[in-house]
């Protein structure tokens, strides 16, 4: 009986999908972008990334590493929980303050 309470419990989540689920990083940067009003050419020269490059993650076509995404939000001016929230929506950890290099790039964030 308790087996399988739990396969139906499972089949009952996998068919849930979760609006938080459907968003990826791309769609949340752009929207971001979209409402702090920030030109794709600022963010560019902010965050010294390459032309071809940006476009291809905010089309969605390429996934950057963690340092990318917080070179982004860095250069689009984001505070530390929207870099943070862009960095888990990429499946990497958040900003964690115990560790001294996110530390530094907290501070950085909020010097902005």
């Amino acid at each position: 009986m308790k087996e399988r309470l739990i396969r139906e419990f499972e089949e009952y989540e996998r068919g849930l999908v979760f609006e938080e689920d459907k968003k990826t990083f791309s769609s949340y940067f752009n929207s971001l972008r979209s409402v702090k009003d920030q030109k794709n050419s600022d963010i560019i020269r902010n965050s010294d990334i390459e032309k071809s490059y940006y476009y291809q993650i905010i089309k969605g076509k390429r996934i950057p590493g963690r340092d990318k995404i917080i070179s982004l939000c860095i250069g689009a001016g984001l505070n530390q929980e929207e870099t943070s929230y862009a960095l888990i929506l990429n499946e990497n950890a958040p900003l964690y303050l115990r560790k001294r290099r996110d530390r530094i790039i907290a501070f950085a964030l909020k010097e902005r």
